[in-house]
């Protein structure tokens, strides 16, 4: 029992990382000695560390740092012997010590009032290790020749060493800021600065307009950080975290490493992304990166509920893996390839809203759903390249029961009841407009289509049937082919001769698609010209009902003689039918062919 007694952690905290991973930070007292002791494990792998061992203050509970033959730490010695402590300083390879001190703001004004402290500028490192701080330090304006530690530490109250230069290191490493924030607005760090594995309630770290020449970890942090505007020059590290992230106007010119976190909210609008080739896997309730730049090729790798890539430049291309949720790609610039597909394993299939004014010619798709994406504006369609499993929505049956984009909804829901029968239940999720809707409480919001004419559409559906055929994928490119037709159909800019033709191929056959309203006309054209014979088509014999299919069904197929002596009445028939039943079948082979061909035709 004195074994276990004697190694029993106190201040000890546990909390969760993303993946079952876990960190915690505990003190332990080894006799009259105090240790530190922090560790983080995750899937990748453990590590631990602490603190060297320290004399312990002879005061009940406290594990502050004894300072010599007093027995005691700097809060509970007698003045003379603090003022005595304090005046030592600086001295030569000496550190102002504040290892497992409750710093409350009596003590701190006397160490800033005393020779450690030069100009409200420390003049020796400073280790917080294990500190409760209960004091409002304020550093502002001020040029920190020598680094500061507040490893472990929990923090009560205010931080401010805002517009600093830190010319050497800045750690926080499993400090606990409860209450009381690091707020470093814009400060100028020189050396590394670490703030892995530290948590936040109730405030935000805030780096605001910061430069960093060197790297910022950030693993494993719990909270908000705030680094609207900062300029990071080596890596950023943020792994394991479960935190709120906001980078608005950041410029990161090394590396980013978010691996296996899980952001509330990550946020970087206008973010200029210089070197890094991998975000993610990770996990973002809101991912939002509008105007943001990659300079070079990217894998974004994410599970997230909303991205909004809106006016971002990708300038080497990339790869974009979504797990779920929805894609925005409006006015996306592309200086290289890009591949946007659903996840591999997954039952969700993400959703892309958008490509208003993007570079779709570069775009590649797979995985995903486009029953909400609006091709209107996107540049390039003719080679954008979208692959079976891309999922879009179905037209009643008696629309072609085809695949279609949401632009024919723009079209339909002013082109008049008639259009819009069997539509509805379809394009209630929309609005279309020039404004955007206005939101309206305890209802989901719609998606926002700009009003399109019928032409328009046309043109958007040929584009996309030319780089499905450009692939060879002509099964693919067939139900865009009836968009086509059918915008063409309706439209009203084309001339009343070609809309007729067009009225008649689809009657006849589908535009060529559909075989089978191919071969039931030509099925009725046979019954039909079989009856018509009737009484007066035969100029011998009597007519039945079999003798007139079969005259029918000979006439209809070409290079079959008819054996018959006709009337006028039966030779016009026959002329009618030698015309229609080979028109129709030649539509019906044609349809047909189109349904299983794989090759465009040369």
């Amino acid at each position: 029992m004195a074994e276990e007694a004697k190694y029993a952690r106190e201040r000890h905290q546990k909390w969760t990382l993303p993946n079952d991973g876990s960190a915690e930070r505990w003190f332990e007292r080894l006799g009259d000695k105090v240790e530190m002791h922090h560790s983080h494990r995750t899937a990748q792998g453990s590590e631990s560390g602490g603190t060297g061992a320290w004399d312990r203050c002879a005061q009940h509970g406290c594990l502050g740092e004894a300072l010599g033959p007093s027995g005691c730490c700097i809060a509970h010695t007698d003045a003379g012997q603090r003022s005595s402590y304090l005046s030592s300083f600086p001295g030569a390879n000496r550190m102002l010590s504040l290892r497992g001190v409750a710093v409350s703001q009596q003590l701190w004004d006397e160490i800033v009032s005393s020779s450690a402290f030069a100009g409200g500028i420390p003049q020796v490192p400073m280790t917080f290790a294990g500190s409760e701080i209960n004091a409002a330090i304020r550093l502002d304006d001020r040029t920190l020749v020598h680094w500061i530690d507040f490893t472990g530490a929990d923090v009560f109250a205010h931080m401010e060493m805002r517009r600093c230069k830190f010319l050497a290191g800045l750690s926080a490493r499993h400090a606990f800021f409860n209450g009381g924030a690091l707020n470093c607005t814009g400060s100028t760090f020189e050396e590394d600065v670490d703030i892995s594995y530290s948590r936040t309630e109730k405030v935000t770290h805030g780096f605001e307009g910061c430069v960093f020449s060197r790297d910022l970890n950030a693993d494993g942090i719990g909270g908000a950080i705030h680094l609207n505007k900062a300029d990071i020059h080596g890596a950023f590290m943020c792994r394991h975290a479960t935190a709120t992230l906001i980078m608005n106007g950041s410029h990161v010119r090394g590396g980013i490493d978010f691996a296996h976190s899980e952001f509330n909210g990550l946020h970087g609008e206008g973010i200029v992304v210089e070197s890094a080739n991998r975000l993610g896997p990770c996990k973002v309730s809101h991912l939002t990166l509008p105007r943001s730049t990659f300079g070079t090729r990217v894998h974004i790798d994410v599970e997230s509920n909303q991205m909004d890539l809106t006016g971002s430049s990708l300038k080497a291309g990339g790869l974009i893996e979504i797990a779920s949720g929805s894609l925005q790609l409006n006015q996306v610039s592309l200086g290289g390839p890009l591949r946007v597909t659903g996840r591999v394993g997954t039952a969700l299939v993400p959703k892309v809203k958008g490509l208003l004014n993007a570079d779709a010619g570069q775009m590649s798709f797979a995985r995903v759903d486009m029953t909400q994406c609006s091709f209107y504006g996107a540049h390039g369609l003719g080679s954008v390249d979208i692959e079976s499993n891309v999922l879009f929505s179905v037209s009643p049956w008696w629309a072609g029961g085809r695949r279609y984009i949401v632009d024919e909804l723009a079209w339909r829901e002013n082109a008049g009841r008639l259009n819009r029968y069997g539509w509805s239940a379809a394009a209630a999720r929309f609005h279309v407009g020039s404004q955007p809707p206005q939101p309206r409480k305890f209802e989901p919001p719609k998606v926002h289509l700009r009003p399109l004419d019928a032409a328009q559409v046309a043109v958007i559906y040929r584009d996309l049937r030319r780089s499905l055929e450009g692939k060879s994928d002509m099964p693919g490119a067939a139900d865009f082919y009836y968009g086509e037709m059918e915008m063409r159909r309706w439209s009203k800019q084309g001339p009343l001769l070609d809309r007729l033709m067009a009225t008649a191929y689809w009657l006849a056959s589908g535009y060529g698609l559909r075989p089978m309203r191919a071969l039931v006309w030509w099925a009725l054209a046979v019954v039909t010209g079989a009856f018509a014979m009737g009484p007066a088509g035969f100029f011998e014999g009597v007519w039945s009902a079999e003798r007139g299919l079969l005259f029918a069904l000979r006439a209809s197929l070409p290079g079959i003689a008819t054996l018959e002596k006709l009337t006028t009445l039966g030779q016009g028939v026959e002329t009618a039918l030698r015309v229609i039943g080979p028109l129709l079948l030649a539509l019906f082979v044609l349809a047909l062919r189109a349904r299983v061909m794989r090759k465009p035709s040369e």
